[in-house]
């Protein structure tokens, strides 16, 4: 989805932010550990900013593939 079509405060839950990558949700949970995924933290409540899927799409397609 590009990124005029999202709403700027709209975050993702881990399990959303894993289907958007087709990755497990312990892969995310993975990634936000070693800060490879900025998140949100309400109590004990993770969200991922759309900005950041955004930021993470970008980031993989300029990366060449091996």
């Amino acid at each position: 989805m590009p990124a005029t079509d999202r709403n700027p405060r709209k975050c993702l839950r881990t399990s959303q932010f894993a289907a958007e990558f087709n990755l497990s949700p312990t892969t995310v949970r993975r990634l936000i550990e070693t800060g490879e995924v900025r998140v949100i933290r309400i109590g004990r409540t993770v969200r991922i900013p759309v900005e950041e899927v955004d930021r993470l799409w970008r980031q993989y397609q300029a990366t060449p593939a091996a």
